[in-house]
């Protein structure tokens, strides 16, 4: 029994955590029901879980760890509360790792040093940036494990990338954790411990990004290189920022390739998931990744169906895509993505008279930026870039939505008798008229923070307006036996 853990441990630290899992899921079956290894099924099962982490069942792997948490020794809660802790942060539960990492910083009595830093990792990503800071003043500088100063330096990083300026002590901290995390690397390497090196080298690219260096392409690169080889999944956050830089580069037909496979390479980061409501948050880890690509590929001027992907990504049509198919639905078609979405696709919306007008909105980080894209009749696709509106629109849907929240029919006017209501009217006749004909249809691709706004008010009587969550939510809709009698519209 103790050779089979060892020979499922020696599977994970060779990069194929999947065979790692199926020899544990053996030796579990074997040793079912029988006496005597009660702590060889223990750890058996804690592997379990870590793997089922690694391999992309994130939500078992939660539920594993948790019924052994609550089932265990005291002497072990300490160290299978951290692997808890690991899985809720991967799950994106943040608060849930946090309260897990106190527990664990509670209950355990060795590695408090890596407890502590753990803690303090988790709070920077709930954003309690000063109960972070508070517990890494308890961490003594002279005594960082290898493992510490990774986990020190994704948390000093989380501080940095959200605006919190480090004093003196941290910033000789941040110095000498960032020597352990290139020993900790080329030490992962040379024992063939794939999952640690990507790891390592996800941080070593935020950090090179983040400073400007120059090596940073080398070290997406070199991620890219490790994922494929040992058969993990491809980063996808290496893959947009290399796609970024590609594009800054004036190498947009290496960015156009590198953009192609981020559909698939999120897909396979979450094949393995149940819980769906992780899976249709599938890109929170490379949403800034994200913007930074859709800024890089509009400087370059790349052409539409670029675009169009890119934005699809930002509205994580991926996790659309998971809920769709569980749901026996397949309005969007994940092939489709990697192909890009260009014009003689879009012509397939063509109406027989008229013409059909999509908004969609793209976040390049300044500031998000109103497309309308038109179809006529004879199957023509334009698109242009329209002038921003002169009022806040963030705040004109807060507004809006609180006062149709609480309106009733005893109250004199209308819920949109405001100065800017009147402004989004001014301004979508202004700049759709120029394009749709009146009587013709919209359809609104709503940006995440303007759900809730009542275009079709907004638009009537001049147009019919409808909502669809993503380009490929449309396309899906007329390739479904059901789009020969649809019509769009309120």
């Amino acid at each position: 029994v103790i050779l089979w853990n060892e020979r499922a441990n020696a599977f994970r630290l060779l990069g194929n955590p999947k065979q790692a899992l199926a020899l544990t899921e053996n030796l579990l079956e074997l040793i079912n029901g029988k006496d005597g290894f009660s702590s060889e099924r223990f750890v058996a099962l804690k592997n379990r879980g870590i793997l089922l982490r690694e391999t992309g069942a994130l939500d078992a792997s939660r539920q594993q760890l948790k019924e052994l948490t609550n089932d265990c020794i005291l002497e072990e809660r300490g160290n299978l509360l951290e692997s808890y802790a690991v899985t809720c942060m991967a799950m994106g539960r943040f608060e849930e790792m946090v309260d897990i990492s106190f527990q664990a910083v509670e209950f355990g009595r060795e590695n408090k040093q890596r407890l502590i830093a753990q803690l303090a990792y988790a709070y920077s990503l709930a954003k309690r940036n000063s109960d972070a800071m508070k517990e890494l003043a308890k961490l003594k500088d002279d005594s960082l494990s290898l493992i510490e100063a990774t986990v020190l330096t994704s948390t000093y990083l989380n501080l940095l990338f959200s605006g919190e300026v480090l004093d003196e002590r941290m910033q000789l901290q941040l110095t000498k954790s960032l020597k352990h995390l290139d020993q900790l690397e080329k030490t992962s390497e040379i024992n063939g411990d794939s999952h640690m090196q990507a790891q390592i080298l996800t941080m070593l690219g935020q950090i090179a990004d983040h400073f400007d260096m120059e090596n940073s392409d080398e070290i997406w690169w070199k991620l890219l290189s490790v994922s494929r080889t040992n058969d993990l999944n491809s980063s996808p956050l290496a893959l947009a920022r290399l796609a970024s830089h590609a594009y800054l580069g004036g190498n947009r037909d290496a960015a156009l390739q590198l953009i192609r496979e981020l559909p698939s390479a999120l897909v396979n980061s979450y094949r393995n998931i149940n819980d769906l409501s992780i899976a249709v948050d599938s890109t929170r880890f490379i949403r800034s990744a994200l913007t930074d690509l859709m800024n890089a590929a509009m400087k370059a001027n790349a052409p539409w169906a670029e675009l169009r992907l890119i934005a699809e990504l930002q509205r994580d049509t991926i996790g659309k895509a998971r809920l769709m198919r569980e749901r026996k639905c397949s309005l969007i078609n994940v092939d489709q993505l990697e192909s890009g979405i260009a014009d003689n696709a879009l012509s397939n919306l063509a109406p027989k008279q008229g013409r059909l007008g999509i908004l969609e909105w793209f976040d390049d980080g300044s500031g998000i930026i109103a497309i309308l894209t038109t179809i006529d009749s004879q199957r023509v696709v334009t698109t242009e870039i329209l002038n921003p509106p002169e009022f806040d629109i963030f705040e004109l849907r807060s507004r809006i939505m609180n006062r149709l929240s609480v309106w009733h029919t005893g109250r004199k006017g209308s819920p949109f008798d405001i100065f800017d209501w009147n402004s989004l009217e001014q301004w979508l006749r202004k700049e759709i008229a120029q394009h749709v004909p009146e009587g013709g249809h919209i359809v609104i691709i709503n940006h995440e923070d303007l759900v809730g706004l009542p275009w079709h008010v907004a638009l009537a009587p001049i147009w019919r307006c409808s909502y669809a969550s993503s380009w490929s939510t449309v396309l899906g809709l007329v390739k479904t036996r059901k789009s020969k009698n649809l019509r769009f519209g309120i």
